[in-house]
C-alpha cells in the first residue's frame, strides 16, 4: 500500500508538471507567438492505458477530470491578471499623460480673468457712409476706414478720436486697407480692382504714391507678410496675385487655378504656405519653394458648401467659415 502511494505521489507531481506546461503551451499568447508548437504540443486526451487494471483506470479519469478543471482555473486566473494588468497600464499611461498636459497647458482659469467689452461712446465714430474696410496701426494711434470712394484718417489723442484728413484717390468703393509700418505708407484696394499705395501717414498728409490696376474686378482681400515686402491679393477674377517691393510694388507671380471668386487668403505663422477660398466650393493650399522661388499650388480641397472667411491658426490647422455661418 505505501509503495502504491509513494507511486501515486510520484504520478501526481508529473500531472503537475504536465499541467503547468499544458497550460503554457494552451497560453493564448503563446499560441499567437508560437504558431508551430500548436501541432506539437501534449494534450492529455492522447494519453491512453493500455493494459491496465480498472482501478488503474479509474484512477486515471479521475485525474484526467482534475487536470482539465485545473487548467481552466488557472488558464481564467491568467486571462483576469492580464486584464487587471492591461487596465492598470492604461489607467496610468491616461494619468501620466494628464500630467504632462497640465505642465505643458496652464490653467486658464486661474491664470485668465474674466472680462467685458462696453462701448466707449464718446471714442466711438458714427458713418452715414457705407463702410467696407478699416484697419489700425500698431501703436494703435492711427486708424483708416474706407467710407464709400473715401479714406478716412482718424487720430488718437488723449482718448479721445480725431478726424485729420480724408483720401479721394478712388473712384470705386475701398474694400481693403492695410499700414505698412516700416516704410510709413498705407494701402488700399477698391472693388474695381485697383490698389492705391499712399505715403507719410506718420509725418504729414498722405500723399498718392503708385496706383496700380491690380485686378479686372474686384478686390476682395490683401495681406501682408511680416518683413513689408511682400503682399498678396485675391479678387472676384479668380486670381491671386504676389506683389514684391522693388524700386515700386510689382506683380511677380499670378495664380489661375480658382474657377470661381476667390474671396480670402490667409498665411501660415512661417509664411511659406498661403491658403484661399473660391464661390466654386474649393480650398487651395499654395507653397513657397525656395528652389524655384515661386508659389506652387500642392492641393486642391473640394468642400460641400463655399466660404467667404478662412484663417490660418498655425501653421498646419486653418478654419473657414462657411455660407451656413459656421465653422469647419
Amino acid at each position: 500500500m505505501k509503495g502504491l502511494e509513494k507511486d501515486l505521489d510520484s504520478s501526481f507531481d508529473k500531472i503537475n508538471n504536465l499541467i503547468d506546461s499544458v497550460f503554457i503551451i494552451d497560453s493564448p499568447i503563446y499560441k499567437f507567438s508560437n504558431p508551430r508548437l500548436e501541432l506539437a504540443q501534449i494534450k492529455v486526451d492522447q494519453f491512453h492505458l493500455i493494459g491496465q487494471s480498472k482501478f488503474q483506470y479509474n484512477i486515471l479519469q479521475e485525474v484526467k477530470s482534475q487536470t482539465s478543471l485545473k487548467i481552466q482555473e488557472q488558464l481564467q486566473f491568467k486571462l483576469q491578471s492580464d486584464s487587471r494588468y492591461s487596465d492598470s497600464f492604461i489607467s496610468s499611461q491616461i494619468n501620466d499623460l494628464q500630467e504632462v498636459n497640465q505642465i505643458q497647458s496652464p490653467k486658464t482659469s486661474s491664470n485668465l480673468k474674466k472680462f467685458t467689452y462696453q462701448i466707449i461712446e464718446d471714442n466711438s465714430i458714427k458713418e452715414q457712409q457705407i463702410c467696407f474696410a478699416i484697419t489700425i496701426n500698431k501703436n494703435c494711434s492711427k486708424v483708416a476706414v474706407g467710407c464709400e470712394e473715401q479714406i478716412k484718417i482718424y487720430e488718437f489723442k488723449q482718448g479721445m478720436v480725431k478726424q485729420t484728413e480724408v483720401l479721394n484717390e478712388h473712384t470705386s468703393y475701398v474694400y481693403t486697407l492695410n499700414f505698412i509700418e516700416k516704410s510709413n505708407q498705407l494701402i488700399s484696394g477698391d472693388v474695381g480692382g485697383s490698389i492705391v499705395i499712399w505715403s507719410n501717414y506718420k509725418n504729414s498728409q498722405l500723399n498718392s504714391l503708385q496706383t496700380i490696376k491690380a485686378h479686372s474686378n474686384y478686390l476682395r482681400c490683401l495681406i501682408l507678410n511680416s518683413h513689408e515686402d511682400l503682399f498678396i491679393t485675391c479678387s472676384d477674377d479668380q486670381t491671386i496675385k504676389f506683389w514684391n517691393l522693388k524700386s515700386e510694388w510689382v506683380c511677380q507671380q499670378t495664380i489661375t487655378d480658382h474657377t470661381g471668386r476667390v474671396y480670402q487668403i490667409s498665411l501660415n505663422d512661417q509664411e511659406n504656405k498661403l491658403i484661399s477660398c473660391d464661390q466654386d466650393n474649393s480650398i487651395l493650399v499654395i507653397e513657397y519653394s525656395k528652389q524655384s522661388e515661386k508659389w506652387i499650388v500642392i492641393q486642391k480641397i473640394k468642400v460641400d458648401v463655399y466660404g467667404f472667411r478662412l484663417c490660418f491658426i498655425n501653421n498646419d490647422i486653418f478654419t473657414q467659415a462657411i455660407q451656413c455661418m459656421s465653422l469647419r
